[in-house]
């Protein structure tokens, strides 16, 4: 349904049914050689690239809940396995059909401009980094330790 997209598959889980799954990923990719890949792994660093530049991430896995809305890429994310966790403006939750997951997929690639980050501005460490260097560290209270001595018990 998204024939003008190149599509990257990446390994799937040892989950119940995972070779089923892998089979119909192979499929497709044979199927369409000239717009879809099948990685078992990119690895960290090619991975978090590939998301960094796509349309958006479709799938259940938690980097589409954790790592996608960071790069502030579009999650479509099919079923429920990731309930519970929380969830930035751009992740859209679908059923596992057909018809749901294309809506789902079309608002990802249409409708999320300017959507805001539940994990914040990325400057944390830069913040903390900035108090440490301003805090008076002679008011710090030095904690004190007393050295107790024990006498052996008589045998």
């Amino acid at each position: 349904r998204f024939s003008d997209f190149n599509v990257i598959f990446t390994g799937v889980n040892a989950d119940t049914g995972h070779d089923a799954i892998t089979q119909k990923l192979r499929e497709y990719v044979d199927a369409n050689k000239d717009r879809a890949s099948l990685h078992a792994s990119l690895g960290q660093v090619r991975y978090l690239s590939a998301m960094k530049f796509a349309a958006a991430v479709i799938g259940n896995s938690s980097s589409g809940i954790i790592e996608a809305p960071a790069m502030k890429t579009p999650t479509v994310n099919i079923g429920d396995r990731q309930k519970g966790r929380l969830r930035a403006a751009s992740i859209i939750d679908c059923e596992a059909r057909a018809d749901d997951i294309t809506a789902a997929i079309r608002r990802a690639i249409k409708d999320l401009e300017g959507m805001t980050m539940p994990y914040g501005d990325g400057r944390t460490s830069t913040r903390i980094k900035d108090q440490i260097k301003a805090a008076d560290l002679a008011s710090l209270v030095q904690k004190s330790f007393h050295d107790l001595t024990f006498q052996k018990a008589a045998s």
